[in-house]
């Protein structure tokens, strides 16, 4: 039987030019990526624009790559978990403790989990040292700066705390250049996370959902993991991904 036509590509969005890269025609994974360095630059929304701004994309030899040294600063260590990267922040769900002690979200859990390896050898120098909540990185998905797992939204009351609102939002999906309107699910809440902090810097008000009636099978988080971390949450930043050699740097403020 032939396969000729086993792989086929989605036509091109209408007014768009398909020698441009108008439209969405695959996906990159993770073991494409490790063999580069890849530096996304991703302007901030414009308010009251239909549109969202472009990221901009550089990918580097690993070999010939040299981070700045606002780069090397912020470098964190990826964690992989069944080969899908996770990193740790430090998260703060709203300004409400009147005591000392940690709030709830940022008391580190029992354990954690087993570390899988990347495509590159262990750099415990580059920032092995930064502890916080483990969350997945998933850049594929859009609408919201962070998704919060059932099981810590509950665990840090994050419905309560962030005065947690339902059941619409704007939503968008890979490859799409606009955000829409979209109706959520009545189990599906959107608060403001007060604070999302990385090594190299962190975002302030973050747009998180959490489902209440628990995790949808397509979200697969692993039960090690808290969440995920969305591409809206890195606009208005630099973020470089090494995962080669098991590293990433968020920089909350455009490099030149």
């Amino acid at each position: 039987q032939s396969l000729a036509a086993a792989l086929r590509t989605p036509p091109a969005p209408v007014g768009s030019n398909p020698s441009a890269g108008g439209g969405l025609v695959g996906v990159l994974g993770t073991d494409f990526l490790q063999h580069c360095v890849v530096e996304l630059r991703a302007p901030r929304r414009v308010p009251g624009s239909p549109t969202a701004p472009s990221f901009d994309i550089f990918c580097f030899d690993p070999a010939k790559y040299e981070p700045s040294d606002r780069v090397r600063a912020a470098w964190q260590r990826v964690e992989w978990i069944q080969g899908v990267p996770h990193v740790r922040v430090k998260l703060t769900v709203a300004d409400d403790g009147l005591t000392p002690t940690p709030s709830l979200e940022q008391k580190l859990p029992r354990g954690g989990p087993q570390v899988g390896t990347g495509a590159g050898p262990e750099t415990p120098a580059d920032g092995s040292g930064w502890e916080g909540r483990l969350f997945r990185l998933s850049l594929g998905a859009g609408g919201a700066g962070a998704i919060v797992s059932a099981r810590a939204a509950k665990e840090w009351k994050m419905v309560e705390r962030t005065v947690g609102l339902q059941p619409g939002g704007v939503m968008s999906g890979p490859g799409e250049e606009r955000s829409r309107l979209a109706r959520v699910e009545p189990e599906v809440v959107t608060g403001r996370l007060r604070r999302v902090e990385f090594a190299g810097g962190r975002f302030e008000t973050v747009r998180a959902l959490t489902h209440t009636t628990g995790d949808p099978p397509d979200l697969a988080l692993s039960p090690h993991a808290d969440g995920a971390l969305c591409a809206d949450l890195f606009r208005g930043c630099t973020l470089v991904l090494d995962f080669g050699r098991n590293r990433i740097a968020v920089l909350t403020q455009q490099v030149d």
